[in-house]
């Protein structure tokens, strides 16, 4: 772990303050972003928590969605095209 956040904070500035400040981490609702190429981005955020089993205690799942029809849904299908293999 500590050999991401290592590397992490040495190619990142805000990441290198976000950990510094101890506000790193995720919350529920809304996450805003800029990507380079397609813009802005609002992504949804909800949080599923693993049934208690043995091996999963504690575990939990982050799901981010766009609102259909959205800007930031025209934006991540923009992205996918980028992403896409050229036939």
């Amino acid at each position: 772990m500590q050999t991401l956040i290592a590397e992490l904070s040495s190619a990142s500035p805000c990441f290198r303050e976000s950990w510094a400040r101890a506000n790193v981490g995720y919350r529920l609702g809304v996450l805003h972003m800029r990507h380079p190429r397609v813009g802005e981005l609002n992504l949804s955020r909800n949080q599923l928590i693993v049934p208690h089993v043995p091996h999963a205690v504690g575990q939990h799942l982050l799901i981010y969605h766009a609102e259909p029809g959205g800007e930031t849904a025209r934006a991540l299908e923009e992205l996918g095209l980028l992403a896409a293999p050229a036939c």
